[in-house]
């Protein structure tokens, strides 16, 4: 459940727009996000967090981009090491993906391997509403 929690701030901490509109991810143009296409965006967001450019994402990181967002860090101080897979301080692109795509599968509530605009907004919501 913890890590759950906590992907689910990491995806808010990410996606930001990309939960407002899935176009920015949408590779194909068919209006919605694939896993593969909602995986690469969440990469490139979070590495967009990567203040020294080393390909991973400091706790440190994580935390300053928490705190530029107006949010606390306090969240990424208590999961941070129930998603550090491999405890060495990072959090690395695999890392990430696996992240994300447990954010995937549960914003894809009719399971058919895409975010539509509805759950996209349903996501939205229920973000706005912690």
């Amino acid at each position: 459940m913890y890590k759950s929690v906590f992907a689910s701030v990491l995806l808010a901490l990410a996606a930001g727009p990309a939960l407002a509109q899935p176009s920015p991810g949408d590779a194909n143009g068919d209006g919605k996000l694939a896993l593969t296409e909602f995986l690469t965006l969440q990469r490139q967001r979070m590495l967009a967090n990567d203040a020294n450019q080393d390909g991973k994402l400091a706790k440190a990181e994580m935390v300053a981009a928490a705190k530029a967002q107006g949010r606390s860090g306090l969240q990424i101080d208590i999961f941070w090491g129930m998603i550090d897979g491999d405890h060495d301080g990072f959090l690395t692109a695999a890392e990430v993906d696996k992240l994300s795509a447990r954010s995937f599968a549960r914003l894809d509530k009719n399971k058919d391997g895409t975010l539509d605009a509805a759950e996209i907004a349903a996501a939205r919501q229920r973000r706005a509403s912690r």
